[in-house]
């Protein structure tokens, strides 16, 4: 199971990969009861057991305990917005996260 997309750019790295692949790397249960999830992104689904991640990208979420965890992550990941402080109007607004709109890779 990952995720996968088209022209992801890693602005880390300065490049654009034609088709980046996203593998869940760690959960973290914290007390307040939400989860941290890391996902690692990869330019390919063989690069993902071989190489080092270009990118890591941390997503946050409410875990219903009757789901799969893994299985929440990465639904949590293709939704996720996150609050960005605009300095231009002195608020802060949503922005889709890094993974919003990433595919299911089901092999």
């Amino acid at each position: 199971m990952g995720l996968y997309n088209y022209n992801y750019e890693s602005k880390s790295m300065g490049i654009t990969l034609p088709k980046a692949y996203a593998k869940l790397h760690t959960l973290v249960l914290n007390s307040d009861g939400r989860v941290d999830a890391v996902f690692s992104i990869h330019q390919s689904r063989e690069d993902v057991s071989k190489y080092s991640a270009i990118d890591k990208v941390k997503v946050t979420f409410e875990w219903d305990r009757k789901t799969d965890l893994a299985k929440a992550a990465y639904e949590a990941a293709k939704v996720q917005m996150v609050d960005v402080y605009n300095e231009d109007v002195f608020e802060t607004v949503k922005e889709k996260g890094v993974l919003f709109g990433w595919l299911d890779d089901i092999v």
